[in-house]
């Protein structure tokens, strides 16, 4: 722009080249204002709560939309997947209770079946199971290791023992009662 007005000066350029000069440079200044206004309002919104992870963007880098920016992880409800092998397939099913243990903690976690696979995988005869646990704390992080546990079956008034105090005697297992000094 300086220099069109130093050749307008010295009569080197017509009035008209330097107006059409002028117009460009307000509307890249008008150009630049926008994509400052449009920068400063960028927001990135996610369609759910969560944890958000390291960025693997830097400041300042260009990003397009597929750019992958950081992770973003659902905490609650926490979704926990666990295969149960094909001899029980058949006892899971939707709205099933089961209680699960991180490996520190001693506290057990209650979760709800919301979801089977609709077949037993063929290499590993293992049946995919879903549940929900709220996790409303906060307190565990998803990708951990657990132990579940499910109750298939509940036999009332059943007695249970070691199998160390059966004693295997012919064709059949007995076991002795120890009461009052003798068995």
């Amino acid at each position: 722009m300086f220099r069109q007005s130093a050749l307008l000066i010295k009569d080197t350029v017509s009035k008209e080249a330097y107006e059409q000069v002028k117009t460009e440079l307000a509307t890249l200044n008008a150009d630049i204002e926008l994509v400052k206004a449009n920068i400063a309002q960028t927001e990135l919104r996610a369609p759910f709560d969560g944890i958000i992870g390291l960025r693997e963007v830097s400041v300042g880098s260009c990003a397009s939309p597929s750019t992958f920016i950081a992770r973003l992880t659902k905490i609650s409800p926490l979704k926990i997947e666990f295969h149960v092998i094909e001899r029980y397939a058949s006892s899971i099913y939707k709205g099933m209770k089961l209680t699960f243990q991180v490996d520190e903690k001693l506290s057990v976690f209650n979760a709800t079946v919301y979801a089977t696979d609709s077949r037993v995988t063929e290499d590993t005869r293992t049946l995919a199971v879903r549940a929900l646990y709220p996790n409303s704390d906060g307190l565990l992080f998803p990708g951990r290791h657990i132990s579940v546990n499910l109750k298939l079956n509940e036999i009332s008034n059943a007695i249970a023992i070691p199998t160390e105090a059966i004693v295997p005697e012919l064709d059949i297992d007995k076991v002795y009662l120890y009461k009052s000094g003798k068995a």
